[in-house]
């Protein structure tokens, strides 16, 4: 029967693969305005990996961005952009002038084909108004490009097909289409539903997430016509970026939140007035990483990582103490866990929405079954993300079973 699985498991997912990032020495970085720090999360579930990875000026951060190992970050008060390394130390500051031109009041940054753009919105040091500024990785200036009328007060761009996508925030063409060098190719959005259009960043399924200020809300756009095809609510949005495990982290004044797309909720992770969202470290690899706790003991582990060919990767369900292990197996993991209290298992979580199945693993040794999910050498399986989670009998329950944690996975 798992042999079965397995094969129309890794078929089935083939056919949904998502084009996904890799948390493997990669993190999400946000700026916090109230701590003064810069913050990193988990771009699997949003879980906090440091709540402090440097000290900031107490000032109006907007934007961090990886930029060959460093890390650029936008003042929207200093009309700067200042370099860092990955311990905080500074390595320079772009602005407020330069030769060519100057920086105000800039928000949103982007590293696109080795160019970053910049989005400015004022005329003071010599700044190009609602704009567009491009410098190459060294920081030295290129050029600018004008936003006005089109997306007005610029907050964010973004790649898109070969192109760019640019938020503006204080017009109704809420996000426009421009060439990579600045020609206008035509609105992308324009409606009512959005209003102050602050970060754009890609959905996995090529369409476009859009945070939403003004209106309040996470709204996702039509790849193919702009139009909104769904959102939720997220209050004075700022940030937006789509997680690993398919929900969503999004930011306010409040903090970063993380939005469950099972159960329609936003849970707070941190608090304190929070921006941009970005991630450091985009190299693809395989990922099997533990979400939440287990009860009963239960802890479920894995051989090696799900990379594309790996024929010895394998599920391991430990501390089993009534030999008969199950695994359980779906296409979203639910994160931070439902409780199954009112199953009659207080202190046990489910992780898994579990539509794909429950299944039985090997023979119980030392209190430990394996269940074998040998990768196979399929390149379209590169980018499948899926959830599983151990369960098994218990007498710490009275409804005779037990959870693990649960697990991410994703094939690369």
């Amino acid at each position: 029967m798992n042999q079965t699985f397995r094969s129309g498991l890794l078929a089935t997912l083939a056919g949904l693969a998502l084009t996904s990032l890799s948390s493997a020495q990669a993190f999400l970085m946000m700026t916090n305005s109230t701590t003064d720090t810069l913050v990193s999360f988990s771009p699997v579930d949003g879980s906090i990996i440091n709540t402090s990875m440097f000290a900031l000026p107490n000032t109006t951060l907007v934007s961090a961005i990886e930029v060959n190992g460093e890390i650029w970050i936008s003042g929207q008060l200093t009309d700067t952009i200042t370099r860092y390394d990955l311990a905080g130390n500074v390595l320079g500051t772009i602005g407020p002038t330069f030769t060519g031109g100057g920086l105000d009041n800039i928000r949103g940054l982007a590293l696109v084909n080795g160019i970053v753009y910049v989005s400015n919105s004022g005329t003071a040091n010599g700044a190009p108004g609602n704009a567009v500024v491009m410098f190459d990785t060294a920081g030295n200036f290129i050029s600018s490009w004008t936003t006005q009328a089109t997306a007005t007060s610029p907050f964010s761009v973004m790649p898109f097909q070969g192109d760019l996508l640019v938020a503006g925030s204080s017009n109704a063409n809420d996000v426009h289409r421009f060439s990579p060098t600045g020609t206008s190719i035509g609105s992308f959005h324009n409606s009512a539903a959005i209003n102050f259009a602050h970060q754009i960043a890609p959905a996995s399924d090529g369409n476009v997430w859009c945070g939403c200020f003004t209106t309040g809300g996470i709204t996702k756009l039509s790849s193919a016509t702009g139009a909104v095809m769904s959102s939720f609510p997220a209050a004075g949005a700022r940030g937006v970026f789509e997680l690993l495990n398919g929900n969503v982290m999004w930011t306010n004044g409040s903090g970063a939140w993380v939005y469950d797309v099972t159960t329609s909720t936003s849970t707070l992770i941190l608090a304190g007035s929070s921006y941009h969202l970005n991630l450091y470290g985009a190299a693809p690899s395989a990922v099997a990483s533990q979400v939440g706790t287990g009860c009963d003991g239960l802890d479920l582990t894995a051989t090696g990582v799900p990379s594309i060919g790996n024929s010895g990767f394998a599920l391991n369900l430990n501390n089993i103490s009534i030999p008969l292990g199950l695994f359980a197996f779906g296409s979203v993991n639910v994160y931070p866990g439902l409780d199954l209290t009112f199953l009659g298992m207080p202190g046990c979580f489910t992780y898994t929405n579990l539509d794909i199945g429950l299944f039985t693993g090997g023979p119980v040794v030392g209190g430990t079954s394996v269940f074998p999910l040998g990768i196979p050498n399929t390149p379209s399986l590169a980018g499948v993300t899926f959830a599983a989670q151990g369960v098994a009998l218990s007498l710490a329950t009275t409804a005779g079973l037990a959870t693990s944690n649960g697990m991410f996975l994703l094939l690369n």
